[in-house]
């Protein structure tokens, strides 16, 4: 089989089912591309947290460094950048390709590499993280994983090693799941047939020349310490508990649904058995205890490179709208079908080609139905957009787009959830304005929901959130009065919250007549209300501490990926409304939450 054709084929077929036309920015491409466009901050992030985050512990400065080319490159035009992410995806099929083809040189072998990447450039799975820009966390890790695992056959082969650590090393500087390449190494070092020059002792007749990058495993969560404070876990609302019982049922959701997505459940798990039943029949095709045995450890070391490092994630995969995440754990399943198929066409070339690509008869239509999906979060998107960008000519200086209607609609992670902050700030818009959202933030029963009403009293616009379409509507009203800060400057940093925890009523904002006992605290991503006694000695001031201490943790990790926009405080003074703007100080949420617990 010539190799450029088939890699000429596999580029068109990924070009042709995952094409971004039409896709926009979602969520939180917004603030990661408005850091990144700022070369210090790529800097940043290979000595400290990603976006400078405090919830979000991750490492991935490579990320960073690609939305900057990509800033430069397309500026603030989406499909660029998506286009990047799939040729990525186009780049890890071809490394996928040469893989399987450099362990199996047979005819079969190339049938099986050819059906293995196209099977996977047409997963479903794949499709949120190649039409959201952020999803490159996936798209770009996969070609450099694989590109270490290639490298690492060549040195097999007899090349020189320092590429392969080169590779790995970027790899984890790209996304934590490639922690797993020692583990896939090892892996082939069973699978390889040939032992080549490499060093390695030997086990069950495989030379193991991968055991030195086991040195990896101890040092990234070593240096993960000491970067960011914490070995284990990016998500910060993830603990490390993992849950064994919801672990094993997000596992087999996880394997089951990465294979046969689209499937009605009871088939899709009876033929996810049937894959595991077809691995064993590879485990001990030839009755050679040797290479049963290799076979075994093979298997045992792809399924923990490719599943270990979702261990946190496991009990929210139960869900397959989650699967997202599994856009490398997929090929397990895809290799066990293709032993599957090898075995049913008892190595006849056509039959076998016919079998292995057997799959694309249900994953296609469900990777028609996710792209459909995101089509559907794009027009919302786009809608939204125009109407928070029309509201905003409207309002006068110092006042947010508001979102209200059903502005939970605008809560999803494909959606605006985590990008409000900077959808109208540069390099998107100017000049610069900040945007809050309606939806309840805080889940206590103490507080409630903010609505309209609350606030109409003062603005003159105002955007309605609809799912089929987002639209202006305006009213006349007085303005918002502007509150007057008591006690500090309206930021509130490290010493001045330290202060005010010191002294409860040292920090605050100047009440006005007509106090209905009620405020409203509206953020970038939700809003709650809540009452609020005023205390005796304290009769014309609305002290900060009731109103944010018993929700920092809240606050601020909702508040952690819009560091630079502020909180709103609005409370009525009798016919009108008091508007509060309180900055926050980069970083706090590190200083303040450990002192809170």
């Amino acid at each position: 089989m010539s190799k450029i054709p088939v890699l000429l084929v596999i580029a068109t077929v990924g070009l042709i089912v995952n094409w971004p036309s039409g896709a926009g920015f979602k969520a939180d491409d917004y603030p990661a591309i408005a850091y990144a466009s700022q070369f210090q901050n790529c800097l940043h992030d290979f000595h400290a947290s990603q976006y400078g985050l405090s919830f979000f512990l991750f490492y991935r400065p490579f990320i960073t460094l690609s939305l900057y080319v990509d800033q430069l490159l397309f500026g603030t035009e989406a499909f660029g950048y998506l286009l990047m992410n799939c040729l990525a995806c186009i780049c890890a099929a071809f490394l996928l390709f040469a893989i399987v083809s450099t362990l199996a040189r047979t005819r079969l072998g190339q049938v099986a590499a050819f059906s293995l990447a196209v099977l996977w450039i047409c997963h479903p799975v794949l499709v949120t993280s190649m039409r959201w820009v952020v999803g490159r966390v996936d798209t770009h890790v996969a070609p450099l994983l694989l590109l270490a695992l290639w490298l690492h056959l060549r040195y097999r082969r007899g090349y020189r090693r320092w590429p392969v650590w080169v590779a790995a090393l970027v790899a984890l500087s790209t996304k934590e799941s490639a922690i797993g390449f020692p583990l896939l190494a090892l892996a082939l070092d069973f699978l390889d047939p040939e032992q080549g020059e490499a060093k390695g002792p030997v086990l069950f007749g495989a030379k193991l020349s991968a055991l030195p990058y086991l040195s990896l495993l101890p040092a990234f969560f070593l240096f993960r310490w000491l970067v960011l404070g914490q070995a284990i876990g990016g998500y910060g609302f993830h603990d490390t508990d993992i849950r064994p019982w919801e672990s094993l049922q997000g596992l087999w959701t996880t394997y089951s649904f990465g294979l046969f997505a689209g499937l009605p459940g009871g088939l899709r798990h009876l033929l996810a058995v049937a894959t595991l039943l077809a691995l064993g029949g590879f485990l001990w095709r030839g009755r050679q205890p040797a290479l049963a045995r290799q076979r075994l450890c093979a298997v045992l070391l792809l399924f923990a490179g490719l599943y270990a490092a979702l261990a946190q994630l496991l009990p929210s995969m139960r869900d397959p709208v989650q699967q997202r995440y599994a856009s490398l754990a997929i090929l397990l399943g895809l290799l066990a079908w293709l032993t599957l198929a090898l075995l049913a066409a008892r190595d006849k070339v056509v039959p076998f080609l016919l079998l292995a690509l057997l799959p694309l008869a249900w994953l296609l239509p469900q990777h028609v139905l996710e792209r459909r999906a995101m089509d559907a979060h794009d027009r919302f998107n786009a809608s939204l957009l125009s109407a928070m960008t029309d509201c905003a000519k409207l309002l006068p200086e110092g006042v947010p787009v508001v979102l209200g209607g059903d502005a939970e609609r605008a809560n999803h992670p494909q959606r605006f959830l985590w990008g409000l902050g900077a959808v109208l700030k540069p390099p998107f818009h100017s000049p610069a304005r900040e945007v809050i959202s309606l939806r309840k933030l805080d889940p206590s029963p103490l507080t409630g929901a903010v609505t309209l009403d609350d606030l109409r009293v003062g603005l003159p616009a105002w955007v309605e959130v609809g799912e089929l379409e987002s639209r202006v509507a305006t009213a006349k009203g007085k303005s918002f009065l502007p509150a007057t800060p008591v006690g500090f400057d309206s930021k509130l940093t490290e010493a001045v919250a330290l202060r005010m925890a010191r002294d409860n009523n040292s920090v605050g904002y100047s009440l006005g007549e007509g106090y209905d006992g009620k405020v409203f605290l509206c953020t970038t991503v939700g809003s709650f209300s809540l009452s609020v006694t005023i205390s005796a000695g304290h009769q014309k001031q609305l002290s900060l501490f009731p109103i944010l201490a018993p929700r920092w943790l809240v606050i601020l990790s909702a508040m952690d990926l819009s560091p630079a926009s502020p909180l709103f405080l609005y409370w009525r003074c009798g016919d009108s409304l008091r508007q509060a703007r309180l900055g926050l100080e980069k970083g706090i949420a590190r200083a303040l939450i450990p002192k809170r617990e």
